[in-house]
């Protein structure tokens, strides 16, 4: 499972690509619903979901 140390360099690396695997993108969800998140970490979350909404982010298998 990936690790609060982790949501940052995924975050980077997502944005950087202009996309994100769904494994990668599962894994933030699960980290999200049962770790509880600093502000910084549950703000790169809620960004990555709202590129992917808006279609700025891809999600890729």
């Amino acid at each position: 499972m990936l690790y609060q140390s982790r949501i940052s360099d995924v975050f980077f690396q997502a944005w950087k690509a202009g996309y994100i695997t769904r494994y990668e993108h599962t894994q933030l969800i699960n980290v999200g619903l049962v770790t509880r998140l600093n502000e910084e970490d549950r703000a790169a979350l809620h960004r990555l979901s709202h590129a992917i909404k808006r279609g700025w982010l891809e999600v890729i298998d």
